[in-house]
C-alpha cells in the first residue's frame, strides 16, 4: 500500500510538472480621452446683478362664484430678489463649470395680497422653505458657431430644489455676450406635486391648474 502511495505522488508530481507555462497577460495602453478637459483656471465667473435680473411664475387659474364658471385667467408673481453666480469656459463650445442661484420666494408679488399671503403660508409654504435652489450641472445644444455680440440659444441642465424636494430641470435659454456681460432669459415648466404640494383650491371659489411656467431675465 505505501508503494502505491509513492507511485501516486510521483505521477502527480510529473503532471504538474510538465503542464503548459503560465500565459501572459497582455498590457493595455489607455486610449486618451478626446474630448477637452475643464479646467476652473480657464473659467469666467458671472455674478447675478440683481438690479437687472428677475424671476417670474405663471400659472392658469379657474374663477368659480355660487358654482359658475367664469373663465380661465392667467395669473404671475414676480421677484427681483435673486442671486448666485455659475462658471464658464468661454471656448468655441462653451463649458459649464458649475454654479448655483437662489430665489427668495417670499418676497413672490402678484399683485393680490390674499394670495400671496396663501401662497406663503398655505400651499407653498415659503414663510418655512424661503429659497428655491436651482444647481446648474450642464450645457447643452449649443450652436457650433457663435461670435460675442449676437443671440444664441442652448439648453441649461441641473437640479431644482423647492420646500427641500430635489428634481432634475431644463431651461430653455436664450443669451448674449457683450462687453464682458451675460444677458438673456430662461425659460422652464414644472409641476407642484413633484415638489411635494398641491395646486391652490378654494371651494367654490378658485381652483389653479397644476403647471408653472418660470421665467428667469438674468444679467451677470
Amino acid at each position: 500500500m505505501q508503494r502505491i502511495g509513492w507511485v501516486v505522488m510521483v505521477w502527480l508530481m510529473l503532471v504538474v510538472g510538465c503542464g503548459n507555462p503560465p500565459v501572459a497577460v497582455p498590457t493595455v495602453t489607455p486610449i486618451p480621452s478626446s474630448e477637452p478637459t475643464v479646467s476652473v483656471a480657464d473659467a469666467v465667473t458671472f455674478v447675478i446683478e440683481p438690479s437687472g435680473s428677475t424671476a417670474v411664475y405663471r400659472g392658469e387659474e379657474l374663477f368659480l362664484t355660487g358654482g359658475i364658471d367664469f373663465g380661465d385667467a392667467r395669473t404671475e408673481g414676480e421677484t427681483a430678489v435673486i442671486e448666485g453666480q455659475f462658471q464658464l469656459v468661454l471656448s468655441q463650445l462653451p463649458q459649464l463649470v458649475g454654479g448655483e442661484i437662489s430665489v427668495d420666494l417670499r418676497t413672490l408679488v402678484s399683485g393680490n395680497e390674499i394670495r400671496d399671503r396663501a401662497i406663503r403660508q398655505r400651499w407653498l409654504e415659503s414663510d418655512k422653505f424661503p429659497f428655491a435652489r436651482f444647481v446648474l450641472q450642464d450645457v447643452a445644444a449649443f450652436p457650433t458657431s457663435w461670435q460675442a455680440g449676437e443671440e444664441v440659444q442652448f439648453l441649461l441642465l441641473g437640479e431644482m430644489t423647492i420646500r427641500e424636494v430635489t428634481q432634475p430641470i431644463t431651461f430653455e435659454v436664450a443669451a448674449t455676450l457683450a462687453d464682458d456681460q451675460l444677458s438673456g432669459v430662461a425659460t422652464s415648466f414644472l409641476l407642484m406635486e413633484d415638489y411635494g404640494f398641491e395646486a391652490p383650491f378654494l371651494p367654490g371659489i378658485v381652483q389653479v391648474t397644476d403647471g408653472v411656467q418660470l421665467t428667469v431675465q438674468f444679467v451677470a
